[in-house]
């Protein structure tokens, strides 16, 4: 057994030192070893780049690799750049930072292949200047692309797309988690970037196809435009995608913002069981949300709003759509709808609860919409409250819980609120029932010991505050909150009778008598009468009298 136990302690820490060695960091700070560490990293590892400039003339790679973390030593995408040779492809346009190997003319830059990998992390680096694609997803070999994870990095003037991942039949880019990064262009490209057939036009965020579980959040797209005003998607989904979910995503200017699909030439659903949601588009020239041959897809609470007189809110492809459900949406744009109704729609199709607006100007409903700034507005009378209920959003774009019923639009709307605090006054040791009621419905108030009570109200509105006790008078009163306020409650014992003919509760000469019959008696003799024994001491004495007395002929109406 000794023997037995032994051989099981060296097993354990041959397995523990063979982890511990085949998991290592490597850090580096050139191009050349960077390539070396990805060509070399094992199972575990971790790349972390020192801050500064990495150039590459040619793509890095990295090919049939697991579990490896590639991330900024600082955290900091603006500080660990890798940059490629020129946003453009045509010579005449081309800057010079790093010379184009002359076998690659005409073919255009990539800064990351990934082929054939899986659980891989990107973090905190910026992709700068590539005249075709940013990161690349490819299955050459068929095996699929797993788990890959990019988070918080910034893809910035890269011509055709920032993340481009190919076709291959059968074999998915699945797992895909696209989180808090920015896509931005601050250029524009010509019309001999592309084939002539584009005009310039063949510029996008990402371009993904086969993609399967993925999750697109917290991202925001800037600026993605092409020379025509018809660029593609900043998220651009297609070809047998299917259960992903794009959501908090914000766009500003760019020509689409979301596409699911592509209806040229398409066969089948490109796009299935996904959903958009809790979206954020300042629309460019073009489209805020296009969906074409999908199916079963949920276009859920979205804020689109444009400050142009050309973009479109929402199109559906001519045909190919399938059991589309869009709710609570606010749409705002042209040639989208025709009446209410979305164009398009089929009778497998479903539009509620959505509000439509055309027109160029952005309307008071928002806090600062040609900042921006979305969150609604007191006055948007038109989208609180104005959505269904929906299971599949119970949080808006900042994670706030949607109302019963919600507002329509990307944000829920949030009251101010403010503090109604103050004492309860009352005989006796056992605490008073009291109620606050508003808008919200009927509320317990939570009286401490020493008679202090502080709820949370609404700015602006009013409510009913209301304290029950035996052998009080009920209280009631009204409160209009216009900011933090005092309701000091003074509950008047003595009300021991209640005369059933009578709108009112007094405490009058019928009480006195109940006491005085009870007089001096204790809890427990013959004489007691508990509704007497006002203070609750257990003796009906002269401080009851008193009690008594002090609120002689006070009143309170019935409810």
């Amino acid at each position: 057994m000794k023997k037995i136990l032994i051989f099981c302690i060296a097993l354990f820490s041959l397995v523990a030192f063979s982890i511990s060695v085949s998991a290592a960091t490597r850090n580096v700070s050139t191009t050349a070893q960077l390539r070396t560490a990805l060509d070399a990293c094992q199972p575990g590892d971790e790349i972390v780049l020192s801050s500064g400039t990495y150039l590459v003339d040619r793509p890095l790679i990295l090919d049939g690799k697991k579990n490896i973390t590639i991330r900024s030593a600082s955290g900091n995408s603006q500080d660990t750049i890798i940059k490629g040779t020129s946003f453009h492809k045509v010579d005449s346009q081309r800057t010079t930072d790093v010379l184009r190997p002359p076998d690659e003319k005409n073919e255009g830059d990539e800064l990351l292949w990934i082929y054939s990998s899986s659980n891989i992390t990107i973090k905190g680096i910026k992709f700068h200047w590539a005249s075709c694609h940013g990161i690349k997803f490819n299955t050459p070999d068929g095996t699929g692309i797993l788990n890959i994870t990019i988070e918080n990095c910034h893809f910035l003037d890269i011509n055709e797309r920032m993340l481009k991942g190919t076709r291959s039949d059968g074999h998915y880019l699945e797992g895909l988690k696209i989180i808090n990064n920015t896509f931005e262009n601050t250029q524009i490209p010509v019309a001999e970037d592309h084939d002539p057939e584009f005009g310039g036009d063949y510029v996008g965020g990402m371009d993904l196809m086969h993609v399967k579980g993925a999750l697109v959040s917290g991202n925001t797209f800037k600026n993605i435009r092409g020379p025509l005003e018809g660029a593609r998607g900043g998220i651009f989904m297609w070809h047998g995608s299917e259960n992903v979910t794009v959501e908090k995503n914000t766009f500003i200017g760019c020509d689409r913002s979301i596409c699911f699909g592509n209806g040229t030439g398409a066969v089948g659903a490109h796009m299935k069981n996904s959903i958009i949601r809790n979206n954020i588009v300042m629309m460019g020239k073009d489209i805020g949300i296009e969906l074409a041959c999908v199916s079963n897809v949920k276009v859920y609470n979205n804020t689109v709003c444009q400050s142009t007189a050309n973009g479109r809110g929402i199109i559906l492809g001519a045909s190919g759509n399938e059991y589309i459900d869009i709710k609570n949406n606010y749409l705002h744009g042209r040639n989208h709808y025709s009446g209410s109704v979305i164009s398009n729609m089929n009778s497998t199709c479903v539009e509620s609860n959505n509000l439509f607006r055309s027109g160029n100007s952005i309307p008071a409903y928002f806090e600062n919409g040609a900042e921006g700034d979305f969150h609604l507005k007191s006055s948007a009378a038109n989208l609180i409250g104005k959505g269904v209920p929906l299971s599949d959003v119970a949080t808006d774009f900042d994670g706030v819980s949607r109302e019963t019923p919600p507002s329509i639009g990307a944000f829920e709307y949030v009251s101010p609120t403010c503090k109604l605090s103050g004492t309860v006054s009352f005989a006796g040791k056992l605490l008073p029932i009291v109620t606050i009621t508003g808008p919200d419905g009927v509320r317990p108030v939570t009286i401490a010991a020493n008679g202090s009570y502080e709820v949370s109200v609404i700015e602006g509105v009013s409510y009913t505050i209301k304290a029950t006790k035996a052998r009080h008078l009920p209280f009631s009163a009204s409160v209009s909150i216009l900011a933090d306020d005092t309701c000091q409650i003074k509950m008047l014992v003595g009300n021991i009778v209640d005369n059933p003919a009578s709108d009112k509760y007094v405490i009058d000469i019928d009480d006195l008598i109940v006491l005085l019959g009870s007089y001096k008696a204790t809890t427990g003799s013959t004489k007691y009468n508990a509704n007497a024994d006002l203070n609750e001491s257990g003796t009906i004495d002269i401080d009851d009298l008193i009690l008594l007395l002090g609120n002689y002929k006070k009143s309170a109406v019935k409810a």
